[in-house]
């Protein structure tokens, strides 16, 4: 499973929930829903979206064996 780079401008439209994808990786849906509490508490500060989206991407990069991220990642990043 290749992943994108952090910096793809679709890892921060799944955290603000612009993203056309639900995750059905439970990992992936906990950490989101944690995250855009963060965000909102931060007021969308870019350090601390560049921190989620990093953290989102190592949750799907150590779970790369996982059938329900590698569907996640390939209808995310078609």
């Amino acid at each position: 499973m290749q992943l994108p780079p952090a910096h793809h401008a679709t890892w921060s439209a799944l955290l603000h929930g612009r993203a056309a994808l639900e995750p059905t990786f439970l990992a992936a849906r906990l950490f989101i829903v944690r995250s855009r509490l963060e965000l909102a508490e931060a007021g969308d500060s870019p350090e601390v979206l560049r921190k989620l989206v990093t953290g989102l991407r190592e949750v799907y990069r150590l779970n790369a064996t996982s059938p329900n991220a590698r569907l996640d990642v390939a209808t995310l990043f078609r």
